[in-house]
C-alpha cells in the first residue's frame, strides 16, 4: 500500500522559499536555531503573519513573553499581527504572565492563560483544547516561541518527553506545520540540544557571518540545515531585517559599504 503524499507548504517569506522551493512538509517540526539577536523571532513572525494573510488560523505558544509584547514586536517588524488575533485566526497560549500574577478574568479572548506551566500536562492540556477549538488540524500553524525558557521550568528530560508527545501528537498526526525557536549559547544544556535536533523533521541555523566580524560588522545568515522530504539549498544566505521583516541582502550594496571586494562578501566560511 502506497504511503500517502505530504504536501509542500511554502510559506510566503521570499528568502525561506528560494532555500526550500518546493516548501515544508506540513507534517513537520521546524526548529529555529540560533544566537539572540540573529533574527529567528523575525522570521517566526513573519511566516505566522503569511499564514493569516492565506487565512489559516495560528495557534502561539509563548513562553518568552507576553502576548502584547508579541504584537509588539511584529508591528515594529513588518509583522503586525494583531488584528487577527481581533479577529480570531491567531490564539495566544500564554504561559509566560504566571510570572506577574495576572488576573486571569481580564485576559483578553484571543489569549489562554497558563496559571502553572511549569506543570507540562497543563501546557498539553491547553494546547489541544485551543488546537480543537479552532479546527486547526491539517491547515493551520502551531508556534512555540520559545523552547530554550520551556527548559527553565522542569527538567530537560521532562521537556524533551513532552516536545517528542507534541510533535507525535500535533505534527504528525494532526498534521500541523508546527515551528520552535531554540536560544543557542547556555552550556548546560547543550547535550539536551542534540537530543531536539534529532527530533527535528527540519532545522534552520540562524548567525553572524564569522569572517566579517574581525570588521565589526554582524552579518546575519541563515541555512537549512537539515530538512526531510523535500529539495533545499544548503548555502548559508544573507539576510537584514527592515520594516518588511527578514529581507536577502544586497551583497554588492554591502561590499560598497565595507569599502571590501564583493568576493570577500559573496564566498563565506561554512562551517
Amino acid at each position: 500500500m502506497d504511503k500517502p503524499k505530504v504536501e509542500l507548504i511554502r510559506t510566503g517569506v521570499k528568502l525561506l522559499d528560494s532555500l526550500a522551493p518546493e516548501g515544508l512538509p506540513k507534517n513537520s517540526l521546524v526548529i529555529l536555531s540560533g544566537e539572540s539577536g540573529t533574527g529567528k523571532s523575525v522570521l517566526l513572525l513573519q511566516v505566522v503573519k503569511e499564514a493569516l494573510k492565506t487565512d489559516k488560523p495560528v495557534v502561539f505558544v509563548c513562553f518568552d513573553d507576553a502576548p502584547f509584547s508579541i504584537e509588539y514586536i511584529g508591528e515594529s517588524t513588518g509583522s503586525d499581527i494583531k488584528s487577527y488575533a481581533e479577529k480570531g485566526t491567531l490564539h495566544f497560549i500564554d504561559c509566560y504572565s504566571f510570572r506577574m500574577s495576572p488576573d486571569p478574568s481580564k485576559m483578553p479572548p484571543h489569549v489562554t492563560y497558563v496559571e502553572n506551566p511549569k506543570n507540562l500536562h497543563d501546557v498539553t492540556n491547553a494546547i489541544s483544547a485551543v488546537v480543537d477549538k479552532f479546527k486547526i488540524e491539517g491547515r493551520g500553524l502551531l508556534v512555540i516561541d520559545s523552547i530554550t525558557e520551556l527548559f527553565s521550568l522542569d527538567e530537560p528530560l521532562k521537556v524533551i518527553e513532552s516536545i517528542k508527545k507534541w510533535r507525535a501528537e500535533y505534527v504528525k498526526k494532526r498534521n500541523i506545520l508546527s515551528l520552535a525557536s531554540v536560544h543557542l549559547g547556555l552550556r548546560i544544556l547543550e547535550q539536551f540540544y542534540e537530543l531536539l535536533e534529532y527530533v527535528a523533521d527540519v532545522i534552520i541555523d540562524f548567525r553572524y557571518e564569522p569572517s566579517l566580524l574581525s570588521l565589526g560588522y554582524l552579518l546575519k545568515q541563515l541555512r537549512i540545515r537539515k530538512l526531510k522530504g523535500a529539495p533545499h539549498e544548503l548555502s548559508w544566505a544573507a539576510f537584514t531585517v527592515t520594516k518588511d521583516g527578514v529581507t536577502p541582502l544586497d551583497l554588492n550594496k554591502l561590499a560598497k559599504k565595507l569599502k571590501i571586494p564583493l568576493k570577500e562578501v559573496g564566498e563565506f566560511e561554512e562551517e
